[in-house]
């Protein structure tokens, strides 16, 4: 019985050019349909949010304005340069950032799926698998989730699967769309990550080493190549010396806060970390049984765009490992993989006769979503054991975890609204959580407890919390005896109801609910309370009370 690839044959590049309609349209409902299972915000997208809305107004991206003050250093708190450039013209173009940002993330999702769209028309892969590529990316639940966050994940996706693309597909009369591809996605890769070059390079080496084993690519994927490494690596150049011109270092703040542990500790919870990808994202696993098949396909440039793939997959493993994970929902530094995974699938399924073919393509398809429904096919007892977040409360899904940022924002929103009425410009508090607080005060400056913006938390020995990201996290006392400037608010809570006096009953009793608070708790931050007075501020409009804990004099 002969594959859908062997009888359909290849179409002529004019047929080909409405060949992808089909699957992206199937797979941008899909993707429409699913994202609101998981609508959230992360705290550390309103970093951004502040860092676009100074850029924006200031001409320099910055989080605190003592940074532009006389004696000041500027510090690049984000590693995400292009994505906060293209938020900071969405505010200069008077969109609001909180909810622009979802639609702008949608915008480059449904990129995604049109480009695995084109792929898969392109490879001449069969009906079926042609309509499957773009379901299978927008089934993904790491690559749903990340279609919206706040976060530049699915910008990261879109023009590293624009790269992919225009290095692996066939030119067909398309050689100038292609190197223009390239070209695109590799300066953009470059910029919209930190480490984007790298991403870069490694996956240029992914598609030279699959057109050697595959018999070789044209000159003018050679050519592509050639150029995409090039103009990658002309704008790290740039990059690395305009960070230099304007923060005084070669690499983000972020860097710093997020190195230092030790590598076997982060190798383990890396480790932890892709199987827990693995099995509950499902997809991994589907592309791995895919693969044996996809590289025996009948056509080369179907074998070479598989085996590039899979290349690219063992790079974010490697990745993965080498940084421990990420503590945010749903595996954020495996999404960007799901594009090429999808392709991966539907080349192996291509392989395999009608109607089983179509049949698998639509079980990975059901089954990949499930985890946005909080639906397994491991068992609890297993993911548990693969638990790679140290934060108190014991293991939590991935669900769950995007419930968490709900409730987060539930409570830092009310509390920046109410930081915003009750200090003054100038002020400096010293808290974890910075993000949404510091959108929502914009005139507070912040020091922050996990470093991103404050270098002498990032330079400070890591510690031992087990969760990606936060190491470096020091208690609120650090910031007695620490801090450049001095921080006049140590804490800053709120509770609900707003007495007509602070009466000294109504101060014991907020007091109390103060000390009973997680952030504030422990023998660590025992002499926050002993090295502070309690400010409160009734908000009778907010229904709320704003509590602070301020420098004593």
């Amino acid at each position: 019985m002969k594959t859908t690839a062997e009888t359909q044959g290849s179409a002529p590049p004019e047929q080909e050019e409405h060949r992808w309609l089909a699957g992206f349209l199937a797979g941008a409902a899909v993707l429409v349909g699913l994202r609101a299972r998981v609508d959230f915000l992360v705290d550390d997208a309103f970093i951004s949010f502040r860092y676009a809305r100074n850029w924006w107004e200031e001409g320099v991206p910055v989080f605190n304005a003592f940074e532009l003050a006389d004696g000041g250093q500027p510090v690049e708190g984000f590693s995400n340069a292009l994505w906060t450039g293209l938020l900071a013209l969405a505010h200069g173009a008077g969109l609001e950032l909180v909810t622009a940002t979802p639609w702008i993330q949608l915008a480059c999702a449904l990129l995604c799926v049109l480009l695995v769209a084109r792929a898969a028309a392109a490879l001449d892969l069969g009906t079926a698998a042609r309509i499957g590529a773009p379901v299978l990316t927008a089934t993904a639940a790491p690559f749903v989730a990340w279609s919206q966050g706040g976060m530049e994940t699915t910008l990261f996706t879109a023009l590293l699967t624009l790269l992919f693309f225009g290095v692996t597909a066939e030119p067909r009369g398309r050689e100038r769309r292609l190197l223009c591809a390239a070209v695109v996605g590799a300066v953009g890769t470059t910029w919209v990550r930190v480490e984007g070059f790298a991403w870069v390079m490694g996956t240029l080496l992914a598609a030279s080493i699959a057109a050697r084993a595959t018999g070789g690519a044209p000159r003018d994927a050679r050519a592509r190549i050639a150029a995409a490494a090039a103009m990658a690596a002309a704008a790290l150049a740039f990059q690395l010396v305009l960070r230099r011109a304007v923060y005084g270092e070669w690499l983000p703040n972020t860097v710093a806060a997020k190195t230092g542990v030790d590598r076997g500790v982060l190798a383990a919870r890396g480790l932890r970390y892709v199987a827990s990808w693995a099995l509950v994202g499902i997809t991994p696993l589907l592309a791995t049984l895919a693969l044996i098949p996809a590289l025996g396909h009948p056509r080369s440039p179907a074998r070479r765009a598989a085996l590039a793939g899979a290349g690219v997959a063992v790079g974010f493993v490697a990745y993965s490992v080498a940084v421990g994970g990420d503590w945010m929902p749903f595996f954020r530094f495996l999404a960007p993989v799901a594009p090429v995974l999808a392709l991966v699938i539907a080349i192996g399924a291509d392989r395999v006769a009608a109607p089983l073919g179509p049949l698998l393509l639509a079980g990975a398809a059901a089954i990949q979503p499930l985890a946005l429904f909080d639906v397994h096919v491991a068992p609890e007892s297993t993911r548990e054991a693969l638990r790679f977040r140290g934060f108190k409360g014991g293991y939590r899904t991935e669900a769950d975890r995007v419930e968490a940022a709900r409730t987060n924002l539930e409570y830092r929103v009310p509390l920046g609204r109410a930081l915003a009425a009750a200090t003054e410009a100038g002020d400096v508090l010293a808290y974890g959580a910075i993000g949404a607080i510091g959108w929502y005060a914009p005139a507070l400056d912040m020091l922050d407890r996990n470093g991103l913006v404050t270098p002498e938390v990032a330079r400070s020995p890591a510690g031992t919390s087990g969760t990606a990201g936060h190491d470096k996290r020091v208690p609120h006392s650090w910031f007695l005896d620490r801090g450049t400037p001095r921080a006049r608010y140590l804490f800053a809570t709120w509770v609900e109801g707003a007495p007509p006096a602070v009466t000294a009953e109504v101060q014991a009793r907020l007091a109390q609910a103060v000390r009973r608070q997680r952030l504030v708790a422990g023998p660590e931050e025992a002499q926050l309370f002993e090295r502070t007075a309690m400010r409160i501020v009734p908000l009778p409009a907010e229904g709320r009370t704003l509590i602070l804990l301020e420098r004593a004099p």
